[in-house]
């Protein structure tokens, strides 16, 4: 047993370092897998090759027996021999394991991401694709979904306790704390920024028309038509975005109404924040009129 203390969650190796058995099985002791409680439908964990690593998910003391078991030369009465030992599984976690936006317009969860040690960053789209149109994303008023690593923590937000079922303001950074029954606790403080896009995005005066992907949040595409007989290899689009510091296509910095581009092709704008953490393909496609 790599370890007679331990905290939930986190992974223990158990080791058979006995030789000549043809099974090896193993009861944790927790809920499902008391040895006492065999005749109550508890059942052990079988070695592979002499191990078996396991994690713990709730705290306690718990009995841990290993059963090795083999038949005698004739293969008729089975030997075996019995090994027992204690490790205690505390409850000092404070790490989460999950956090996101509810998915009530969104179709998926927009998980937070994680950065350093306490810091969760929430991008959020100006917009969402649903049933072939366009639907505004409120930022004041948002379900979070919290999932920390120990069911027994408690969680706040704000200094008050958390519900899934409350809506809170984004537009506002907020705190969770985590604390653990040991009364260990831990901070996390939110940042929340939105997908860059292009507020605007012309050529030659025509504005282009966005539209925003129905299952990707950082996949957005713009068509622009502009009249017939215009030469689309060599134009200088205007456009601007609040949240991009970079806006680059191949990797080189475009600037707005003096870059030129060749728009035979689709050309894919990348757009990304200040930071970096967070970064949005814009695919323009140029047509030309017939008429």
């Amino acid at each position: 047993m790599s370890a007679t203390e331990t905290s939930i969650n986190e992974t223990v190796t158990f080791t058979y370092t006995g030789t000549g058995a043809e099974q090896v099985v193993l009861f944790t002791g927790d809920e499902g897998h008391n040895h006492d409680l065999i005749h109550q439908g508890n059942s052990g964990l079988v070695l592979n090759k002499g191990l078996l690593t396991y994690s713990y998910k709730t705290a306690g003391v718990y009995k841990v027996v290993l059963i090795a078991t083999n038949y005698n030369d004739r293969a008729e009465d089975m030997v075996y021999s019995v090994d027992s030992a204690w490790i205690t599984v505390n409850d000092d976690n404070v790490e989460l394991r999950s956090v996101s936006l509810r998915k009530d317009m969104y179709l998926k969860e927009l998980q937070a991401q994680k950065i350093g040690d306490n810091t969760l960053l929430f991008a959020v789209p100006y917009k969402v694709r649903v049933s072939n149109r366009d639907i505004a994303v409120s930022m004041n008023k948002q379900r979070v979904s919290i999932e920390p690593m120990s069911n027994s923590a408690v969680v706040t937000v704000n200094g008050a306790a958390y519900n899934e079922n409350t809506s809170y303001d984004l537009t506002q950074p907020f705190e969770i704390e985590v604390c653990s029954p040991s009364g260990n606790s831990k901070t996390y403080h939110s940042v929340v920024m939105h997908y860059p896009v292009f507020e605007s995005f012309s050529i030659e005066g025509v504005d282009g028309v966005s539209a925003c992907s129905e299952y990707y949040f950082d996949k957005v595409s713009i068509t622009v038509e502009l009249p017939a007989g215009t030469d689309v290899s060599a134009l200088k689009p205007v456009f601007a975005s609040a949240d991009a510091q970079q806006i680059t296509v191949n990797g080189e910095q475009q600037i707005s109404g003096e870059t030129v581009v060749d728009f035979t092709e689709p050309v894919v704008y990348t757009l990304t924040t200040r930071d970096g953490d967070v970064s949005v393909e814009s695919t323009v496609e140029v047509s030309v009129s017939l008429l």
